[in-house]
């Protein structure tokens, strides 16, 4: 009497005309909810044994197989429109775009099933931004923010683990910011005095050590002159054309 076998589990290795052996299994768990049919192949029934428990163990650990073959540039663009760009503020979001566009979706590894991405892969990307001549801040920022891409992607069960993680993050130089003098500050704000336009602007954000958005987001309720307050509540930020007229209100 035969009995139905279990999820993901193999046939017996079989040897076929061509020398090689085979080990064919279904699966139910995949991304789409159709099931798929994979089959194995290696010189020996050994070889083709250990990739199909390597397969298996994928799906015991809650890795869902992807019958659309979901590539790194696929993720990658649907990440930024679908959870990115709900998460993060537009200038980020626009910074994200770039660095992984320029960076990452021009690469050969952009082609790579998701699943298959490794650690190899985007040290390599890394490496071709170094040898382009960039910052180890800048390499930095985008291993930060393909890292949370990735990271993304496990919580949604397309990959059992994030393969940047076995990288060590790029560390660079220490920042040392160029700062004024308590001097050159007297005197830039005793110029600022007889400028009405943005004598006031110039001086509070000093005063306050304010961003450019946060100075240019100020308004007149945000200040109270009887109690001697002023509420940072807002920063403004340049968007482009494009997204003002193609978002969804």
């Amino acid at each position: 009497m035969s009995t139905r076998r279990a999820d993901g589990e193999g046939t017996k290795p079989y040897k076929r005309k061509d020398g090689r052996w085979q080990i064919t299994a279904s699966t139910t768990a995949t991304t789409t909810g159709r099931p798929v049919r994979k089959s194995f192949t290696g010189k020996t029934a050994a070889e083709a044994r250990a990739k199909h428990r390597a397969w298996k163990k994928n799906l015991d650990n809650g890795l869902l197989e992807n019958p659309e073959k979901t590539t790194l540039a696929t993720w990658i663009n649907h990440w930024l429109e679908t959870i990115a760009k709900n998460e993060v503020s537009d200038r980020s979001w626009r910074d994200y775009k770039q660095q992984l566009g320029r960076w990452v979706l021009t690469q050969p590894v952009a082609g790579q099933e998701l699943h298959k991405v490794t650690a190899l892969h985007i040290e390599r990307v890394l490496q071709n931004m170094r040898e382009a001549g960039r910052s180890e801040s800048t390499v930095l920022k985008v291993y930060r923010v393909l890292s949370k891409c990735l990271k993304d992607a496990v919580h949604r069960d397309l990959i059992p683990r994030n393969p940047i993680e076995r990288i060590k993050p790029p560390r660079p130089a220490a920042f040392e910011p160029t700062v004024i003098t308590p001097a050159q500050a007297k005197a830039l704000i005793s110029t600022l005095r007889f400028n009405d336009q943005w004598g006031p602007s110039f001086t509070v954000a000093l005063a306050l050590g304010l961003r450019q958005g946060e100075r240019l987001g100020l308004c007149w309720d945000d200040v109270n002159l009887d109690e001697g307050l002023l509420y940072v509540r807002r920063s403004l930020a340049a968007r482009t054309w494009w997204r003002v007229h193609h978002e969804k209100p």
